[in-house]
């Protein structure tokens, strides 16, 4: 139960990615064009938790595969380090902060 208040307490202030991106939308697009963006957000996330209740047992049990998305993960994670590495500073964003853009983002963010 430690581990679970360390989580929260970390993440409280810790944004991601999802966080980072709803704020710059609203900040841009403003309240009521940003509501789409984090429906989607939510629902990905509500797909994801239920994902993760229907299959808890079956992901305790299987170690190769938790292997297997921790591997997919890292590589991930550094595709996204090297476009940050190789961006530069004023390039315009083109994502257009629909539904399915807030929903994937949620559903791809490892």
């Amino acid at each position: 139960m430690s581990a679970f208040f360390i989580f929260v307490f970390v993440m409280s202030f810790t944004p991601g990615p999802n966080t980072m991106m709803a704020m710059v939308s609203g900040q841009q697009r403003g309240f009521r064009s940003s509501l789409q963006l984090n429906l989607g957000m939510l629902f990905g996330m509500g797909f994801m938790g239920l994902m993760g209740a229907l299959f808890a047992h079956w992901l305790q049990s299987t170690p190769t595969f938790l292997t297997f998305m921790k591997v997919v993960g890292s590589a991930y994670l550094l595709y996204l380090a090297y476009h940050i590495f190789i961006s530069r500073p004023g390039e315009t964003d083109n994502s257009t902060g629909s539904f399915q853009t807030g929903m994937l983002l949620q559903l791809t963010n490892i």
